[in-house]
C-alpha cells in the first residue's frame, strides 16, 4: 500500500473551504434572457435594467439621442431641414437690419422696443412675401384676371401671361441651379456640375452686377447682389475642388 493512500482506520482528512456556486442557469429556450439574468445577479459590472418607456412609447432621452446622432452623422434629411431654417433666419436678419428704417427704430430700442421688433419682423416677412409673389405666384394678378370682361380679352391684354410669368421665369433661371444641385447631390458628374455653376455665377458677377454697381455706387441692393453672386461663385468652385464623383455613375 502506498504511503499516500490512507488506510481504512485513518481519520478523514479535513476538506478545504467550500466554493460558493455561481448563479444557476435557468432552463428554457431563451438563452439571451438567461444570460441577462446571470449578468444582473453577478456582483461585478451589474447590468442596470432600462427604465420603462414613457406614455408615448419613447424611452427617456431617445428623441434627443436620435436628433443628436442625425446631426453628428450627417443625416441628409435633417441637414437639409436645418439648412433651410438657417437660411430663412439669416436671410430675414439681413433683410431686416439692412433697412435704414429698421436700424433707426433699433436705435430707439429702449424707448420703444415693441416698435423696433415689430418693424424688423414686418420687414423680414414682407421681403419673403415679395419674393414668393415675384417668383412663384402673385394673387393680385389672379384677381386682375377675373376682373376682365372676357377670357379672350384677358389673354390679349396679357393678364393670363402675368399669372404664369413669375413661375415660368423662375423655372428658366433656376433650371441650371437645380440640375447642378442634383448632380452634386447624387454624385453624377458632380465636379463638372459644380464647376459650370461657379462659372455661371462668375459671369453674373462680372457682366451683370459689376456694371450695375458701377452705375449705382451708393445702392445697397446692387452691392448685396454682387457680393452674393461672388459668394455663390466661390462656394461652387470650393465644392468642385472637394467633391468626389467626377465620372458619370453607371446605373445597373
Amino acid at each position: 500500500m502506498s504511503e499516500q493512500t490512507p488506510g481504512p482506520d485513518s481519520p478523514p482528512e479535513p476538506e478545504g473551504p467550500s466554493v460558493p456556486e455561481g448563479p444557476s442557469v435557468p432552463d428554457g429556450s431563451e438563452p439571451e434572457a438567461a444570460l441577462a439574468e446571470i449578468a444582473a445577479s453577478s456582483p461585478e459590472n451589474p447590468v442596470q435594467p432600462e427604465g420603462p418607456p414613457g406614455a408615448d412609447g419613447w424611452e427617456p432621452g431617445q428623441r434627443a439621442r436620435i436628433i443628436r446622432d442625425a446631426i453628428m452623422e450627417g443625416n441628409s434629411f435633417v441637414v437639409t431641414i436645418l439648412a433651410l431654417v438657417a437660411a430663412l433666419v439669416v436671410g430675414g436678419l439681413i433683410n431686416a437690419f439692412s433697412n435704414t428704417t429698421v436700424l433707426h427704430a433699433w436705435g430707439n430700442l429702449f424707448s420703444a422696443p415693441g416698435h423696433a421688433i415689430s418693424l424688423a419682423w414686418d420687414t423680414a416677412v414682407g421681403a419673403y412675401i415679395e419674393m414668393f409673389e415675384g417668383s412663384i405666384f402673385n394673387p393680385h394678378t389672379v384677381s386682375a384676371l377675373f376682373q376682365q370682361a372676357s377670357f379672350s380679352a384677358a389673354i390679349h391684354d396679357g393678364y393670363l401671361a402675368a399669372v404664369f410669368n413669375p413661375l415660368s421665369e423662375t423655372c428658366v433661371q433656376a433650371t441650371p441651379l437645380i440640375l447642378a444641385g442634383l448632380a452634386i447631390a447624387v454624385k453624377v458628374l458632380a465636379r463638372a456640375g459644380a464647376t459650370l455653376l461657379g462659372i455661371m455665377f462668375l459671369f453674373w458677377a462680372v457682366f451683370l452686377h459689376a456694371p450695375r454697381i458701377a452705375m449705382k455706387l451708393h445702392s445697397g441692393d446692387e452691392w448685396t447682389s454682387g457680393v452674393i453672386a461672388l459668394a455663390m461663385c466661390g462656394a461652387a468652385f470650393f465644392i468642385a475642388g472637394t467633391v468626389s464623383g467626377g465620372k458619370m455613375r453607371t446605373v445597373s
